[in-house]
């Protein structure tokens, strides 16, 4: 089992009292009180909040799933190490939305005409429907 730095090690009614104490009656047991402690020194350093217990439970849940992968990576990596950031409670498509541009998503078919080259000294492209008839400016 891992030990968290810095962190006191709360008896688990201790930690179940200091989550009723911020508001919590029924919080999950689900998972250790390392990774319950973990996660309110992890909110508590990012500013984060939530408004329900659902909620709580539900984003202490990502983030011991986080914390296993994060172990895992660390415990068979020797160049470098990861840790926990203010992503760690983040559902993948809340991670999603930060990566940017997404592309065009036209729907249905362009409206597009593809022409043949023309040689002549002129030429109507209103007829070959390239271009709109002109319109009343008035």
């Amino acid at each position: 089992m891992r030990v968290y730095e810095g962190l006191p090690q709360l008896p688990s009614a201790n930690m179940q009292a200091l989550l009723q104490a911020v508001g919590f009656s029924t919080v999950s047991q689900e998972h250790p009180v390392e990774i319950q402690q973990a996660f309110i020194q992890h909110i508590s350093t990012f500013g984060i909040s939530y408004g329900t217990e659902e909620e709580f439970n539900f984003r202490m849940s990502l983030f011991a799933a986080k914390d296993a992968e994060i172990n895992e990576i660390n415990a068979t990596e020797e160049n470098f190490t990861v840790g926990h950031n203010y992503m760690s409670t983040w559902t993948d498509m809340e991670y999603k939305k930060l990566l940017g541009y997404a592309g065009q998503h036209l729907e249905g078919k362009a409206n597009e005409k593809y022409l043949e080259p023309v040689n002549a000294d002129s030429k109507d492209w209103r007829a070959d429907g390239a271009v709109n008839p002109v319109k009343n400016q008035a």
